[in-house]
């Protein structure tokens, strides 16, 4: 689609969200409401919740009112109506858009409630076939998850536009669904939450032990039911189910009274969730205090931390969980027997397949697996027998499945979805989409290592995948990296590296560093710096150019191999950062070196050199990583040239791409010098210490200072000219002196126990 221009009407949570995210792709957007300032307010809370990738990005979006910039409509090419749930709201608003829109203008609605052909009642049939639903989940910018509907006249040229932009143009997962009420995610989204309250208010259940077990066994983000029911919003939980229970006549979730005496009085007390700074859960930030709703007598208590007696377990072992003797374990096996058994009697109701609600599921949800995975991990006949051991009603399709020994089998590296006619859907990525797992299973890898795998993606391109734990670098990585470059410049034309999964690299291994400080092994350490040196060296000289594919996480020496790449293909919403200092610590292979060459060139005689050595004392000192790859951009750690890409499944092909290009003609980079003409060496001096005072930094961190500060005067005042390799000898001359103190254990062992900051 050659989307230029987009309007969205309404500036709810959603429409505004909507808004921010086609700014967040580049695109002019009208926001429109029915004021200006109703409008203006609905941007500005996306600010307030970083529904913009930056701030500036704003700019990107007009608003207007209904009244005076209607006419604004007929020169888009999308218009998304998202507006109140009121089916002659939304007739009023299409009849008046069908006089005023261009021929060429796609229609749809962010409905989740109301059907295509109710909608349609009142406008012409070539208004139709442009039109259809679009149904974005919140928060538009991080959920991927677009549940589309087409009608029943809509043109298969302006599904295939929308759905394409969608895909790479706002990195959204597209799931086709069949036009009844909830759509799929929601559908049995609702039904989860909904029953997950009602058997933990039935068996007085805790809500930390209830969120606790319905989620991270599961693979469900830990905010599970009750996190969930607090940000979604109490008082629209009635609503949701309500909304269903009128559409639905005959379905189970009749069966749940969400009016309960408990969520009514919450909702007349105003416990509403996080909108309302309290729900199910409370947080006083002053007092540090963290309450949550006894469901008992529908007080607040302090939050209790117990030692359950059920298995701990992921997604693999569930059955270890929902086999278990305990109250908690029969809770949980109860919930999402149900859940399962729900989803299942949906097919082929709300979709053909059931990957589509896997994917709703995972993408609109945060579900690590969606139920008919979940149910295949479980075992489908043991599934089947504990659904009747309860006395539940078995879902038809769960009876077939059982009988197929399945729902998802493996055949010749692709995966197998059985349907509700017993045959069977081949599930292959989408075009131009690479999946790892199905080159290695191909055979398409030329090596394979605990560390990494080094594939073979055609055309002259390898790629070498980063496998360790959270992809941190270790000896044996860093020799992977270094065999990888040496047979990518022997076999091919370039080189792209990326990591598994959701990180590209967390950088060192912590645990490794801790163990060779705490054992006093410097050499080693030494060793262990300069091996990364080296190979990172390889990397920016190597004879054919090398792509850093990076998404999620890259930190520390993650984000130090991305600066010593020839270029980044990054993930809009990479975080990336040389964050060693968190540690007590600077960057060791190379790091510093290249923010220099970053960030002073060009600095020249008589030029103001405090600004770029500000901006690298800072920039170590803060140790931010990026909150998306547009911030990356502006801090300087991607370059102008590195390229962005939205959509995640398309990384490594857009990776592949920009590595062919970089092939033509490829000339390799050259070592260079380093200089600053500082004219006046007693004021550059006097400048660096005045950074050792500074009552802004700990006792600690002033020591990390005088280190960085240490650095540049070696670096600029005592040679006219360095070279990168004096640089290096410096960053491993400071950060073993660092590694050897206290205060840089105590911060590696903080971080490698809770995640956080040691400010000492």
């Amino acid at each position: 689609m050659k989307s230029k221009t987009v309007a969205v009407i309404g500036a709810g949570v959603m429409g505004a969200g909507i808004a921010a995210h086609f700014a967040n792709a580049g695109i002019q957007t009208l926001l429109l409401d029915l004021t200006k300032e109703l409008a203006e307010s609905g941007v500005e809370k996306q600010k307030k919740v970083s529904g913009f990738m930056m701030p500036e990005f704003a700019d990107r979006v007009e608003c207007g009112s209904l009244t005076d910039s209607f006419d604004k409509l007929a020169k888009v090419d999308w218009i998304i109506e998202a507006i109140i749930e009121d089916v002659e709201a939304k007739q009023t608003l299409y009849s008046q858009l069908d006089k005023i829109r261009s021929p060429h203008t796609i229609v749809s609605s962010n409905t989740s409630t109301i059907p295509s052909e109710v909608l349609l009642s009142e406008v012409s049939e070539e208004f139709k076939t442009h039109f259809l639903i679009t149904h974005f989940f919140n928060p538009p910018r991080h959920m991927r998850l677009l549940e589309v509907v087409k009608g029943q006249q809509t043109s298969p040229e302006v599904f295939r536009l929308v759905t394409e932009f969608a895909d790479y143009g706002l990195g959204k997962k597209i799931v086709e669904c069949n036009d009844t009420p909830g759509f799929i995610a929601n559908r049995i989204g609702a039904y989860w939450i909904a029953v997950g309250i009602e058997e933990a208010i039935k068996s007085n259940m805790n809500i930390e032990e209830v969120d606790q077990l319905l989620g991270k066994p599961f693979g469900i983000p830990k905010t599970a039911i009750f996190g969930l029911a607090d940000l979604i919003g109490v008082d629209l939980l009635p609503t949701l189910v309500k909304t269903l229970q009128d559409k639905l006549s005959d379905d189970v979730i009749h069966e749940i009274d969400i009016d309960c005496a408990l969520i009514t009085n919450m909702i007349a007390s105003g416990k509403l969730g996080r909108k309302a700074g309290k729900g199910f859960y409370r947080l006083d930030k002053k007092a540090g205090t963290f309450d949550v709703i006894d469901l008992s007598t529908g007080e607040y208590r302090s939050f209790q931390k117990h030692d359950y007696s059920w298995p701990l377990v992921n997604v693999e072992k569930l059955r270890l969980l929902l086999d278990h003797d305990s109250e908690g374990a029969k809770f949980a096996a109860l919930v999402m027997l149900k859940v399962l058994n729900y989803a299942a009697s949906l097919i082929p109701e709300i979709a053909s397949s059931p990957q589509d609600v896997d994917d709703a599921m995972c993408f609109g949800y945060g579900w690590g697996i969606g139920p008919f995975k979940m149910i295949d991990n479980l075992g489908v006949q043991w599934v089947v027998e504990a659904l009747e051991e309860r006395n539940l009603n078995v879902a038809p399709f769960l009876k077939q499945a059982c009988k197929q020994g399945g729902i998802y089998f493996s055949k010749d590296c692709h995966l197998e979805c059985l349907l509700p006619d017993n045959t069977r859907k081949t599930i292959t990525p989408p075009k131009g989409v690479f999946v790892l797992k199905d080159l290695f299973c191909k055979g398409q890898f030329l090596q394979e290592t605990k560390s990494s795998r080094l594939y073979d993606l055609k055309d002259g391109v390898a790629c070498l995948e980063l496998y360790t734990k959270m992809n941190a670098f270790d000896f044996a990585l860093f020799e992977d990296l270094e065999r990888a470059i040496k047979i990518a410049q022997s076999d091919f034309k370039s080189l792209v590296i990326t990591g598994h999964q959701d990180y590209f690299s967390a950088g060192a291994n912590l645990k490794l560093l801790l163990e060779l400080s705490k054992n006093k092994k410097w050499d080693e350490l030494e060793l262990f710096l300069k091996k990364g040196q080296r190979v990172f060296d390889k990397v920016k000289y190597s004879s054919i150019p090398v792509v850093g594919a990076a998404s999620g996480f890259a930190l520390g020496g993650g984000c130090e191999l991305l600066l010593h790449c020839d270029a980044i293909q990054a993930h809009a919403e990479l975080k990336a950062g040389l964050v060693e200092t968190q540690v007590g610590l600077l960057p060791g292979w190379g790091g510093v070196k290249e923010l220099i060459l970053r960030f002073t060139d060009p600095v020249e005689n008589g030029a103001d050199w405090r600004p770029a050595f500000e901006k690298i004392i800072e920039y170590l000192l803060t140790a931010n990583a990026s909150n998306c790859a547009d911030h990356a951009k502006s801090i300087g750690l991607l370059s102008s040239s590195d390229l962005i890409t939205m959509n995640k499944d398309r990384l490594l092909s857009d990776a592949k791409r920009t590595a062919l290009s970089l092939a033509e003609n490829y000339e390799p980079i050259k070592p260079q010098e380093l200089k600053i003409n500082i004219e006046d060496e007693s004021a550059c001096r006097k400048y660096l210490e005045t950074y050792h005072s500074d009552d802004r930094f700990s006792p600690y961190e002033k020591q990390m200072v005088k280190a960085i500060c240490s650095l540049l005067a070696v670096s600029f005042l005592e040679n006219s000219k360095i070279k990168e390799a004096d640089v290096l000898g410096l960053e491993r001359k400071n950060f073993l002196e660092l590694i050897r103190t206290n205060s840089a254990a105590e911060r590696i062992s903080h971080m490698i126990s809770t995640g956080k900051k040691l400010k000492n």
